[in-house]
């Protein structure tokens, strides 16, 4: 019985990921994401153009959840335009509550 259920679960987590990502929609997330420095996501400026490859940094970036989509067979949020994998979220809460607090800033 236990090898059925594991095949269950197997079969099925992607069904969950995916009504997991889509109840996120209209969230505000916080997502950590690891890229090259001169990516456009994590640009500093002055840093130097070269042919080694771009030193690995992180940053957090901050956004409502606009949309899901699915690429192969993962659901991918859609922040600001970027697809993220549900993996990469820190944080999350309604969008009228993160409005809240931008304000009180």
């Amino acid at each position: 019985m236990n090898s059925l259920n594991t095949k269950f679960a197997r079969g099925h987590g992607h069904v969950v990921r995916k009504h997991m990502a889509k109840a996120l929609i209209g969230r505000a997330v916080d997502l950590l994401v690891e890229c090259a420095v001169r990516s456009a996501q994590c640009q500093v400026p002055g840093a130097p153009e070269t042919s080694h490859p771009a030193p690995r940094t992180t940053t957090i970036v901050h956004g409502v959840v606009t949309d899901v989509m699915t690429e192969a067979g993962t659901p991918k949020l859609i922040v600001g335009g970027t697809r993220y994998d549900l993996s990469q979220i820190l944080t999350t809460m309604p969008a009228s509550l993160d409005l809240q607090l931008q304000t009180l800033h």
